[in-house]
């Protein structure tokens, strides 16, 4: 069979569906497996925090507006009480903002 034949016959269609549902398979065997379920917060092992967790952001930069913004969102889960940034610029944007 050519590749032309092959793909017309839509063979490759069935195929790729076939290893999508494989992945998938595998995937929730591998969470079981370490206890992992599709929604962190309906395991009863969770635990909810009694209070927030205090950080310092070492950089202000994309991943550390990142955790700012969560914690601006968040406060009863994280509290930033310090910034440590060598560029000025972005610790005054950082300060403006926070």
């Amino acid at each position: 069979m050519s590749l032309r034949q092959f793909i017309s016959s839509r063979k490759i269609l069935r195929s790729f569906n076939l290893v999508k549902e494989s992945a998938t398979l595998r995937w929730r065997e591998d969470a079981a497996i370490f206890g992992l379920q599709d929604d962190v917060f309906e395991n009863p092992r969770h635990r909810k925090l009694s209070r927030p967790v205090t950080v310092i952001l070492v950089g202000a930069g994309h991943r550390g507006s990142i955790y700012a913004d969560y914690a601006a969102k968040f406060p009863e889960e994280l509290k930033i009480v310090g910034v440590a940034e060598s560029n000025k610029e972005r610790l005054a944007k950082t300060k403006l903002k926070f």
